[in-house]
């Protein structure tokens, strides 16, 4: 890794025009991030990152009912939904529709980042998180738009 980190900061030297032969005076943390995640791709988050952005907000959504330490395990999907209609509010995005809501639930089911079970009722349906919190804030904190949209609520 300090090795994929070390030629990370030789390529951004070279990329600042720097010449080839200097030699790096420090890796810095981004550096070192760039090399791991390079090292130890999951599955779990490059599915996360490459979801489509309202599959994302539904995870941030399911993150916030379900995902804090000590938290719930489970909420109804309409709850989600609730959840979900009040982050695109406040970023200011139009949320998807009902039914497209529940398509990217069951989408997200298929993929098994969460669960959706049980229940007559559409709303009252069960779900459940299926992945780790701290790989869907690794997976989205890439992301500028949800960087600074949601990290600081999510971290909290």
């Amino acid at each position: 890794a300090a090795k994929g980190a070390e030629e990370g900061e030789c390529e951004d030297a070279q990329e600042g025009g720097a010449p080839p032969t200097a030699t790096p005076t420090r890796v810095t943390m981004a550096h070192m991030a760039s090399a791991l995640q390079t090292l130890l791709k999951s599955p779990v988050v490059e599915t996360l990152k490459s979801l489509p952005q309202h599959a994302q907000l539904v995870m941030c959504a399911g993150l916030l009912q379900l995902g804090k330490p000590g938290g719930s395990k489970h909420c109804t999907l309409g709850q989600l939904n609730d959840a979900y209609m009040g982050l695109c509010k406040r970023c200011s995005i139009r949320a998807a529709g009902v039914s497209e809501f529940n398509s990217v639930c069951t989408s997200l089911a298929s993929l098994a980042l969460i669960e959706v079970a049980g229940g007559k009722a559409e709303r009252m349906r069960r779900v459940t998180l299926r992945v780790a919190y701290d790989d869907v804030k690794f997976a989205l904190q890439g992301s500028h738009f949800f960087r600074h949209l949601f990290l600081e609520e999510l971290m909290q």
